[in-house]
C-alpha cells in the first residue's frame, strides 16, 4: 500500500505538529499530537474541544492520537473539511476536524478527532443491546436532523462510518460517545450528482433510486439509516452477520470507487 505520510512524518498544522504512528487504510492515518497548551486555542472550535475531551495531568503539553486524511488528485478530503467547517458545532455527534495542516500545503490534509471503535467492529465484539441500538440511532438521527434541515445528504450512512467510544462493560450500554463520520461524499440534494442519481455510498447500503441510478436526496440517508437499524435490531432476526457485513462493504465500496468527485463548492 502506497503512502503520503511514512511512519515517523511530521505535519504542521494550524495549531499542533502531529508525527504519524500507522496508516490504516490508503488515504487514513493514526498521529500523534503534540501541543503547547498555550497555544492560541481559539483558531480552532473542533481542536478546542479535542483538548477538553482528552485532557492530561501534563500542564505543558498534550500528547493524543488523532485521525489524517488526505488523497492526492481528489477532492473527497477538501469537500470534509468544508462540510465539517459548516456542520461541526451545529451537532455533537459529528467528528469533528481538529486543524488542518499547511506544511505540506498539497494536498489538502485534516486532522479528525480520535474514537476508540467503529460500530461495526463493536458488533463482531459483541451483539448491540437494544439500549445501544437507541443510544446510537439518537445521535444518527441527530446529526441528520441538521444536515437534512439545510439540505445536505450524508451519502454513506452505514456501521464503519459511526464512530464510538467504550466505557464499562458492566452495563448494557458499552458506548460514552457515539459521532458519525465520514462526510466527504456528503453534498447538497440540488447537486448535480443527487440529480443525475450518481451512486454514493456502499451498495449494501444504498436506497433503492441510488441503486438504480434515480434522482436522490436526503430520504437516501434515510433509507440506509434504517437498512442499518434493522441489521442491528433484537427484534427483526438478521439475514447475514457483522463478518459478512464487513466483507461485503468492503468489495462493493471497491468495486464502486470513490464515491463521487465533487466539492459543495460545485453545487
Amino acid at each position: 500500500m502506497s503512502t503520503l505520510f511514512p511512519v515517523g512524518h511530521v505535519l504542521k498544522g494550524r495549531i499542533g505538529q502531529y508525527v504519524i504512528s500507522k496508516q490504516l487504510q490508503e488515504t487514513v492515518w493514526l498521529a500523534k499530537l503534540v501541543l503547547p497548551l498555550r497555544a492560541p486555542r481559539t483558531l480552532a472550535r473542533g481542536l478546542d474541544m479535542y483538548l477538553i475531551l482528552t485532557s492530561t495531568n501534563d500542564r505543558n503539553h498534550v500528547q493524543q492520537l488523532v485521525i489524517v486524511k488526505s488523497v492526492l488528485n481528489h477532492p473527497r478530503v477538501a469537500n470534509e473539511r468544508d462540510v465539517l467547517a459548516r456542520f461541526t458545532g451545529q451537532s455533537p455527534y459529528v467528528r469533528p476536524m481538529v486543524d488542518e495542516i499547511v506544511e505540506p500545503a498539497e494536498p489538502v490534509t485534516i486532522v479528525l478527532r480520535h474514537l476508540d471503535s467503529t460500530l461495526l467492529r463493536a458488533s463482531i465484539e459483541k451483539t448491540l443491546t437494544r439500549k445501544e441500538l437507541k443510544y446510537v440511532s439518537r445521535r444518527i438521527l441527530d446529526v441528520l436532523r441538521v444536515m437534512h434541515s439545510e439540505g445536505f445528504v450524508h451519502a454513506d450512512i452505514k456501521p464503519d462510518n459511526v464512530m464510538v467510544n467504550y466505557g464499562s462493560n458492566k452495563t448494557d450500554n458499552r458506548f460514552t460517545d457515539v459521532q458519525l463520520a465520514d462526510f466527504g461524499g456528503s453534498l447538497p440534494e440540488d447537486h448535480e450528482h443527487a440529480r443525475k442519481g450518481t451512486p454514493i455510498g456502499a451498495a449494501i447500503w444504498r436506497s433503492p433510486e441510488s441503486l438504480f441510478g434515480m434522482s436522490w436526496d436526503v430520504k437516501t440517508d434515510i433509507w440506509s439509516f434504517g437498512t442499518l437499524v434493522n441489521k442491528f435490531s433484537l427484534i427483526v432476526p438478521a439475514l447475514i452477520n457483522a463478518n459478512q457485513i464487513s466483507r461485503l462493504d468492503s468489495s462493493s465500496a471497491s468495486s464502486t470507487g470513490p464515491t463521487s468527485t465533487f466539492s459543495v463548492h460545485q453545487a
